[in-house]
């Protein structure tokens, strides 16, 4: 079986080193519990140094760079930090924080209320729908975006996503080109794919190949394009989403080998 390499490209922006899909904050909404993806005690400017010297700085964990998380609580229209599990200076566990150091004059019965907060918080529940290996770049089924300020909620929008079509995992698509018959090939070819619509149901309407490296012969690039484009519309291999009422989907490099 020839050795074919498949890579997804997931966007055309250089992403800096050891860059991590990250463990999302938890908020309990209104009685709900669901993940936040915003940075909140980041932006507490006059107890982010305190913070800072009560966690430690080296790096435990790739998907966790600012070593804690928060746990939030929105109740009647306010935002309030309920607990926070950071990195001490020793041990490799996160344990609870006492917060009254830093947040006594924020306290009430139901939580510390975060006065310092004017943002737009992105909130996230349901299936994970689709991966980015970036920080909270990553979708999920329902997206709210909350609106508050000084830790008031002010406004609410939602978006709903979904999964249309899987990804073919890598031992099938490779399996999948590995049994067409494309002939003899002189040298390695590289092509670039994307679906170039859908129909209303999500189903892909055309594939857009372009040959990124050549074989060195037109002919038999333009006879490799012609049975993956009949082959990857039948089968569909790549991932389509439901973004917001919109279709999606994402660029992918395929190099196939030489061919005796």
């Amino acid at each position: 079986m020839k050795r074919v390499f498949v890579f997804l490209f997931a966007g055309l922006v250089a992403i800096p080193a050891f860059s991590d899909g990250q463990y999302r904050e938890v908020i309990n909404d209104n009685g709900v519990v669901k993940g936040l993806c915003t940075s909140i005690l980041g932006q507490d400017n006059e107890r982010n140094t305190q913070l800072n010297e009560s966690i430690t700085s080296e790096l435990r964990s790739t998907a966790l760079y600012r070593n804690y998380i928060g746990y939030w609580k929105i109740q009647n229209d306010s935002l309030f930090l309920d607990s926070l599990l950071i990195y001490r200076t020793k041990g490799d566990d996160l344990s609870k924080m006492e917060l009254d150091n830093l947040y006594a004059s924020l306290k009430t019965p139901t939580g510390y209320f975060v006065n310092w907060i004017t943002d737009t918080l992105r909130i996230t529940s349901g299936n994970l729908v689709r991966y980015e290996h970036l920080l909270w770049n990553s979708t999920w089924e329902n997206e709210e975006f909350v609106t508050v300020n000084r830790g008031i909620v002010t406004g609410r929008t939602s978006k709903h996503n979904k999964l249309i079509n899987p990804q073919m995992n890598d031992f099938d698509l490779l399996k999948l080109v590995s049994n067409l018959d494309l002939g003899k090939i002189p040298k390695r070819i590289v092509l670039r794919l994307v679906y170039s619509g859908f129909d209303n149901n999500g189903q892909p309407t055309g594939l857009n190949i372009e040959v990124v490296r050549s074989c060195g012969v037109p002919t038999i690039d333009k006879r490799v394009v012609n049975v993956i484009d009949s082959a990857f519309m039948i089968h569909k291999p790549f991932p389509i989403y439901l973004i917001d009422g919109k279709y999606e989907t994402l660029t992918w490099h395929i190099p196939i080998n030489k061919r005796d």
